[in-house]
């Protein structure tokens, strides 16, 4: 079903990506529509639930108009669908020991999630870092008619570089937090916070995202408001407790108990020994937006 729905939605973006004036965006945006009602026709016959896109192929105008005067390259190098994605989430090691692979048994799902349902686990974004998101976004959708907000898997691009990078869905894990108000079920934001950030600045409400429950490792920090989140320029906060509320406060703090690991847990590791290694996601990847910066300034 989802080569049927993936297929439907490539011939109205191919036609709406072949347009060269307003008039005729508007006319493939139209025609986008009248297949998007033919996706969801599909979806009631074969009985499967219906997803839209997060990001509509009319979003694509809003885009073209934030990049108007600007130059960039732009290249997808491949995407690896959910099946692949999955595999590599359950090699994922915790970054002190990497015997230890939080999501090896873990539910693992791709869905799309309400933002508003998710808990932050960070106290600060950067604003220069929210613009390198919405920069590409805003590339992506005008080179491919596809949002970062709907990833299914994880894509491989280049842009304005030639080193390749990756990008994947938001990282989310539900898991029960004791005192947490209202509820103590907890959809914890592990990573993506600064596209959660731009997502919500731009008014969409849902976002794509890899849920994880059972995972049997608890998260480095406690969850945060969002109101608790504050933007800084471009430098990283430098006292600990204005970047994150972490759950061990001292090294008597730490569960022993809950991982057989041979790796010391000392007072240069404890409040991180938990952290998940996700680089493979590209979380920690190079994205070279600032090197593209400097050549346009020339």
């Amino acid at each position: 079903m989802d080569c049927i729905v993936g297929n439907i939605r490539l011939m109205g973006k191919r036609a709406l990506l072949d347009t060269r004036t307003s008039d005729g965006r508007r006319v493939a945006t139209a025609a986008c529509a009248r297949l998007e009602d033919r996706v969801r026709e599909r979806c009631d016959k074969a009985g499967v639930p219906y997803r839209a896109e997060t990001c509509s192929p009319s979003m694509r105008e809003e885009s073209i108009a934030r990049l108007a005067g600007k130059s960039f390259e732009l290249q997808i190098v491949a995407f690896h669908p959910w099946s692949e994605l999955e595999n590599l989430l359950r090699s994922v090691p915790l970054l002190y020991d990497r015997s230890l692979q939080p999501y090896r048994s873990a539910r693992l799902q791709c869905r799309s999630v309400d933002l508003d349902v998710l808990s932050p686990m960070a106290l600060y974004v950067l604003k220069n870092r929210q613009d390198e998101v919405l920069e590409l976004h805003d590339a992506l959708m005008v080179n491919y008619g596809l949002g970062i907000w709907d990833l299914s898997g994880l894509l491989e691009f280049r842009y304005n570089s030639e080193d390749v990078q990756t990008i994947a869905p938001l990282m989310v894990e539900e898991y029960v937090e004791k005192d947490w108000p209202g509820s103590s079920q907890v959809m914890g934001l592990v990573d993506g916070l600064h596209r959660c950030m731009v997502a919500r600045s731009t008014g969409l409400t849902k976002v794509n995202a890899v849920i994880a429950s059972d995972v049997p490792f608890p998260l480095v920090p406690l969850p945060v408001a969002w109101a608790d989140v504050h933007t800084y320029d471009s430098k990283v906060p430098p006292e600990e407790h204005m970047k994150r509320r972490f759950r061990y406060q001292t090294l008597g703090d730490f569960p022993v108990s809950l991982c057989r690991t041979s790796v010391p847990i000392t007072e240069s590791n404890f409040r991180y020994f938990f952290y998940r290694d996700l680089g493979v996601l590209g979380s920690r990847g190079k994205r070279d937006f600032r090197e593209f910066e400097s050549k346009r300034a020339r």
